[in-house]
């Protein structure tokens, strides 16, 4: 079997079971509830540019601690200093063409507690998450998902020092979406699934950049860039190092996938399959200095329909092959 057609089967069957597994939550949790699922209050977020915590700014006339919070009304809703906490998050939940935003700043943390929560950016209007500051942070208490651009743009800043621990996290999901992590200790990560341009209309960006972190664990889970026909996803590294213990694949099953890694100071290390187009289109700039280093095979348009080309330039740039290449 082609190493392209193998990564394809693995990720058919990585899907099955979170597919499954999510049956199962859905299934525990009913069960839990007496055999329904109760559904909590929702708070919708009434005022402009403000904090979470007052009441008043919140149809419900005070701070939501559970259920879902829905932030709309073209606001800026800001976590400072202070812990807050919600089953599930929308950040741009009304169907408008405004833009809303929501801050987490000055130490402030933002903890989802449910038993699978998620937090959505641009869910169905633009909108933009920012993460500042040494002890800013947002974090799942169990299991859960954030998802960038789902049907309407979505953005998600990381910088000087803030941080996001999230299970899943899928940028792109069917619309513009982008991750920025910047800054020295800023970082993001992520233990379960990782989409960058996940269904068709999904375009997803991660730029890592200026000595920021992207953590990956769990090596038997993929790394997808451009997952779908439809898709696109771009990874653009500049000034800063990644290390990805899982295999990654650009351009599944029709998609599209790309990995730019541009400067002196910019490397990524793969200890796993690299696999350039796997039925689909993928791309690899390495320029400026840059380096790739790959421990396992690097695959370049090893399956049928596939296309990819892997583009060294510039003094110093390098690619470095520790097991061997297939083309």
């Amino acid at each position: 079997m082609h190493v392209a057609a193998f990564v394809r089967a693995i990720c058919s069957k990585v899907r099955f079971f979170r597919f499954a597994r999510a049956g199962c939550w859905a299934a525990i949790l009913a069960a839990l509830a007496g055999g329904s699922v109760v559904q909590a209050q929702t708070a919708n977020w009434i005022a402009g540019d403000s904090s979470w915590f007052i009441g008043t700014n919140w149809d419900t006339g005070s701070v939501p601690t559970s259920g879902t919070v829905e932030i709309g009304n073209a606001g800026t809703v800001h976590i400072s200093g202070n812990g807050a906490s919600a089953g599930i998050v929308r950040v741009g939940a009304p169907i408008t063409w405004e833009n809303h935003r929501l801050i987490v700043e000055n130490a402030g943390v933002l903890t989802l507690i449910d038993f699978f929560s998620t937090l959505s950016v641009g869910r169905n209007s633009p909108a933009e998450l920012t993460v500042t500051g040494v002890g800013s942070q947002v974090h799942f208490n169990v299991n859960g998902e954030l998802l960038i651009g789902t049907s309407a743009s979505g953005s998600v800043t990381v910088a000087d020092g803030g941080a996001i621990n999230s299970p899943d996290l899928n940028v792109g999901v069917g619309d513009y979406g982008s991750l920025t992590i910047t800054g020295e200790d800023s970082y993001v990560s992520a233990y379960d699934e990782v989409f960058i341009g996940k269904y068709a209309g999904g375009a997803g960006v991660v730029n890592l950049e200026d000595s920021g972190t992207l953590i990956l664990t769990d090596p038997n889970v993929l790394l997808e860039i451009g997952s779908v026909e439809g898709s696109t996803g771009a990874f653009n590294l500049s000034g800063a190092e990644f290390h990805c213990v899982r295999a990654t694949v650009l351009g599944v099953d029709g998609g599209a996938g790309s990995v730019n890694i541009t400067g002196p100071s910019s490397s990524w290390t793969n200890d796993n399959f690299f696999i350039v187009g796997n039925a689909g289109h993928g791309g690899v700039s390495v320029s400026g200095g840059g380096a790739l280093s790959v421990t396992e095979i690097l695959s370049i348009a090893d399956d049928e329909g596939s296309s990819g080309e892997v583009t060294i330039s510039g003094l110093d740039s390098t690619l470095s092959l520790s097991a061997s290449h297939q083309i």
